[in-house]
């Protein structure tokens, strides 16, 4: 199965005239109506130097729980 997000955007925290590069970034793969519980959800942050990622797992409902 080839990967499809449900979501994936990214939102620049500093105006294009600044010249910086933070932003936000959501990735959400699509779990095809429950049938590839393995997604990947992961939420990038970074910085000019830095950048940080949060993986969720969201595979089981009690993980989904978590998650809320």
């Amino acid at each position: 199965m080839k990967n499809v997000f449900s979501l994936r955007k990214r939102s620049f925290l500093s105006p294009v005239s600044t010249g910086y590069t933070s932003h936000i970034f959501a990735e959400v793969e699509s779990s095809n109506e429950g049938e590839y519980r393995w997604g990947h959800n992961m939420l990038t942050i970074a910085d000019c130097r830095r950048r940080v990622q949060i993986e969720f797992f969201l595979g089981t409902l009690i993980e989904k729980a978590k998650a809320k």
